[in-house]
């Protein structure tokens, strides 16, 4: 009986370590696409324009509400 409860628990044991290094997987492409939306949103503010199309939105905005 020992076996199979030890056997259960190494199973489980290894599902947690499946699922540990899958969250730690998902974390770390969550930074990435933090990391590119950031750089993204920097290189926009840098466009000519930038400026007069965001107080456009702000007035479209404005409008609707």
């Amino acid at each position: 009986m020992k076996t199979q409860k030890q056997s259960k628990i190494d199973l489980l044991s290894k599902k947690i370590e499946a699922q540990s290094r899958i969250i730690d997987y998902l974390l770390q492409e969550i930074n990435n696409t933090k990391t590119m939306a950031i750089g993204t949103f920097k290189t926009i503010q840098e466009m000519p324009g930038y400026k007069k199309a965001i107080n456009k939105l702000k007035e479209n905005q404005n409008n609707v509400e």
